[in-house]
């Protein structure tokens, strides 16, 4: 036992000694106050930031999306067995729907048949032919060559209330245009037949040309004022800047959004559906119209043939001897395509694969989202915008954007995929850290297979350019969504190839990807992505033709480097909730996250971590270990002279100066012309 001893100590020391102690417990009594009112006032403003963040809530999340998945999945395999069941259904009715069809449109027939005979000669209808009609404001199936006047008193606008029930818009075929009441009634027809005959026997020669004139005369009169609008129009969008594009979607989007409206509707008369099932009537109703489609095609083959037997009989009782049935056009059968050669005919698509991760050209990737990648939106662009398109510029969270709508919304949608214009492919131009995690993020959202293409080592592993092509077009397609990925890319166009690399051969592959991206078509998932740190060490000609879009990464604002300092040293339960990173921020500028991500490490080792509590982190200790900020030029000039969206945006800045300055020498010319004016005029 170890042996204590008293020591003596006189009443100074002891007096020292307890204010000391007073002194420190005043000091620390008062940091726990201020600690206390501001995080009070942090928690007041919604701006407090804890130092343990609790995952139990994100497990939870992710267990009701599984749970969610899987009864999408029951509940859409009981809703494919429900439409198999009900589809049988239909089927053994087709004969009898068929039947009524029939029988409704003969009765058509009739009534027309009947309402011509005022004219001398009756008359048979035209029966709409097999196509697709998209109704109008105006009936199939008036006579042709209707002069304006007539057509203007007579054709009445018909039928607006389908407008909204939601299937004025839809394409109708066949007999389907009589049965929707867009064919020509029978007494409409017989009206414009006599006025025609009218005027035929009225008017002269004479008369129809000046008729005639004064169709021209009005024609031209209303395409003049036609075009002054449009050029009003157009003027009036000059004014802002930007002249939007007719949308390829707009045709589709109508009849859609009237069905939808349709089904709120009838949603709001049910009762709640608490499991989301889906209603079996729609699926029901889309099987049924598919069947009425497909019997109303037999049915107008049939009445188009007994068309033909009538008007033979007519003519007959006329008096018309040898009366034959018109000879039915043969159609031309087109050739079948020459299917190319293929290759790899004798292997199955598990054999392509595993040929393909033996070449090591499938490999995996690091699952990544978008809403986890380092990035801002650019709150400046949330203030007011300035004319003469000098915005502020756009931060990475912004691009992120861009690349959704370029390159996953796509995949995710067919009917995008369809409609957009086709992008092919897409090259990223800045540093890997920024590249490469757009990569991963785009192969996981889009759940597709990634091809990768190294150019210093393909060359050694496909000797034969015909294999890599086939391969490269063929694979791809079997295992849609499939990503082809080149990184560096500027390596297969290198203006000069280094003396280590040229052993490697890495021009190999560039004279080969305009044949594997031509092979992209707009009905196929597939796309190609490559990146690029050092585009100006490439023949730009070569390489900017191969893209549809050029996407280059912009530098870092300070938002994004406040958040990026705010996770990485958050990370730390000891670091101060009140730390200011706005000076870190500010001087970061310039600086990669590489070198940001190092002098986090260099500072914050376990001996600066033990003593946090103690001695709270300041950003002087980090500053030292910062590189100076260097802004990259050469990147920023020479995409300002080949990237397209950059020389666009040059030249209209240019123009938009010009005008500007021409404005301005004309309002001085002005100003001063006036104040000759005022001279003369006092002097007088």
């Amino acid at each position: 036992m170890m042996n204590l001893r008293y020591i003596p100590v006189s009443d100074e020391e002891k007096l020292r000694a307890a204010l000391i102690i007073q002194r420190h417990w005043a000091r620390y009594k008062q940091k726990r106050e201020a600690k206390f009112r501001i995080t009070q006032k942090r928690l007041l403003y919604d701006v407090y930031t804890p130092s343990y963040r609790d995952l139990s809530h994100e497990k939870a999340l992710e267990e009701v999306k599984e749970s969610r998945r899987n009864r999408q999945i029951e509940s859409l395999k009981a809703l494919q067995d429900a439409a198999f069941v009900y589809k049988l259904r239909m089927e053994r009715k087709k004969d009898l729907i068929q039947c009524d069809l029939e029988i409704e449109l003969m009765d058509y027939i009739r009534n027309w048949y009947e309402t011509t005979k005022q004219l001398d000669q009756p008359k048979l209808p035209e029966w709409p032919e097999e196509k697709e009609y998209s109704p109008t404001f105006n009936y199939f199936g008036l006579p042709k060559k209707i002069p304006s006047e007539v057509y203007a008193e007579e054709v009445e606008i018909h039928d607006v209330v389908n407008v909204f029930y939601g299937h004025w818009f839809k394409p109708l075929m066949g007999s389907e245009v009589i049965t929707a009441c867009h064919w020509v009634p029978p007494e409409l027809w017989v009206h414009i037949k006599k006025v025609l005959d009218d005027l035929k026997n009225s008017k002269k020669k004479g008369d129809k040309d000046k008729s005639k004139g004064k169709e021209k005369e009005k024609a031209r009169q209303a395409k003049l004022k036609k075009e002054a609008e449009n050029q009003k129009k157009l003027a009036e969008r000059k004014q802002i800047g930007y002249i939007p594009k007719d949308s390829a979607f707009l045709y589709d989007m109508i009849p859609a959004s009237r069905e939808a409206w349709i089904k709120y509707c009838h949603k709001s008369v049910t009762k709640y559906n608490r499991a989301q099932t889906e209603d079996k009537w729609l699926l029901e109703s889309k099987i049924a119209n598919d069947v009425h489609r497909d019997t109303r095609i037999l049915a107008d083959k049939q009445i188009r043939e007994n068309l033909i037997l009538l008007e033979m009989a007519i003519k007959k009782d006329k008096g018309k001897k040898k009366v034959k049935p018109p000879m039915e056009k043969k159609k031309k059968t087109p050739k079948p395509p020459k299917t190319p050669f293929d290759m790899t005919g004798d292997l199955e698509s598990w054999q392509l694969f595993e040929l393909m991760a033996k070449k090591m050209l499938i490999k995996t990737y690091t699952r990544t989202f978008f809403k986890n990648l380092i990035g801002e939106y650019s709150f400046n662009n949330y203030e007011l915008r300035n004319i003469y398109f000098e915005d502020p510029p756009a931060s990475i969270g912004d691009i992120y954007e861009v690349i959704k709508e370029y390159c996953v919304f796509p995949f995710a949608n067919p009917t995008i995929r369809r409609t957009t214009k086709l992008i092919q492919s897409v090259l990223f131009l800045g540093p890997k850290f920024y590249t490469v995690p757009i990569i991963n993020a785009i192969c996981t959202e889009t759940g597709s297979l990634m091809f990768n293409i190294n150019t210093l080592d393909v060359a050694d592993k496909f000797e034969d350019k015909k294999m890599l092509i086939h391969l490269l077009t063929k694979v791809p397609a079997l295992f849609e969504p499939a990503v082809i990925y080149i990184e560096d890319i500027e390596k297969a166009f290198w203006k000069k190839v280094p003396e280590e690399d040229k052993e490697k051969n890495p021009r190999f592959i560039g004279p080969l990807l305009k044949k594997i991206i031509s092979a992209i078509k707009q009905e196929s998932r597939v796309l190609f992505l490559a990146t690029s740190e050092k585009p100006w060490d490439a023949k730009k000609a070569k390489m900017m033709k191969l893209f549809t879009k050029i996407i280059p990464i912009p530098d870092l604002d300070y938002f994004t480097l406040s958040s990026y300092w705010r996770d990485k040293l958050f990370q730390q339960h000891s670091v101060q909730r009140q730390f200011d990173f706005t000076n870190l921020a500010s001087i970061s500028k310039g600086i990669k996250l590489e070198d940001i991500k190092g002098a986090i490490d260099v500072v914050m080792k376990p001996e600066r971590i033990c003593k946090l509590y103690v001695k709270p982190l300041k950003y002087e200790e980090l500053e030292p270990f910062l590189p100076a900020p260097q802004a990259d030029k050469s990147y920023w000039d020479w995409c300002k002279k080949n990237v397209p969206i950059f020389k666009k945006r040059t030249a209209m800045l240019r123009k938009e100066a010009k005008e500007r300055r021409e404005k301005e020498e004309r309002e001085r010319k002005m100003k001063k012309q006036l104040e000759k004016e005022k001279k003369r005029g006092k002097h007088k």
